[in-house]
């Protein structure tokens, strides 16, 4: 499932009739990997919106 707003090489799953849980996403400080920045920063978007009540 294609996710609006995800770059092309990312897939958003949703785990329907889950309860809600918390998740975490580490990193040392100052990441420069291209890829968990880019990761952190998709996935942060993603929770923005879902908590402001927006679809994917």
């Amino acid at each position: 499932m294609r996710s609006h707003g995800l770059r092309p090489d990312l897939t958003a799953v949703p785990l329907d009739g889950g309860e809600p849980s918390q998740v975490v996403l580490a990193t040392r400080a100052g990441e420069h990997n291209r890829l968990v920045v880019a990761f952190t920063v998709c996935a942060a978007r993603l929770l923005v919106r879902r908590q402001a009540g927006l679809s994917g």
